[in-house]
């Protein structure tokens, strides 16, 4: 089964919109989402927590963040864990961030936050 997924088996269908790349994409699941299920929660396949810092620009809906890194506009979505503490920062505050990054097609990223701050100032 694990070469049917490394062979790239899976076929989609369906549309939708990637608030982290604004860009338009199709995907579904077939038969071979349980198989990725198992993959998942089983444990082998782990998502990466990554860091970053930036400058926060604002929310984009009530659900997704904006945050300037390295002079590109990057979307973050977030939990209702970390509305409150969103709600606290200011446009233009640098800040660190944790997040994971999901793949939704072969052009469209899901970022999802994990945690932020606001930087401390040197």
């Amino acid at each position: 089964m694990a070469m049917l997924l490394a062979a790239g088996l899976f076929i989609g269908a369906g549309t939708g919109t990637s608030a982290a790349a604004m860009i338009g994409y199709t995907y579904s699941w077939t038969a071979y989402q349980s198989i990725w299920q198992a993959f998942v929660l089983d444990g082998l396949e782990e998502e990466e927590t990554l860091t970053g810092t930036g400058r926060y620009v604002g929310m984009a809906d009530p659900h997704t963040i904006e945050v300037i890194v390295k002079g590109e506009a990057y979307a973050f979505q977030l939990g209702d864990d970390l509305r409150e503490t969103v709600e606290k920062l200011e446009e233009d505050d640098r800040v660190v961030f944790e997040y994971t990054e999901e793949p939704l097609d072969e052009i469209a990223i899901l970022r999802t936050l994990l945690s932020i701050k606001v930087m401390e100032q040197e």
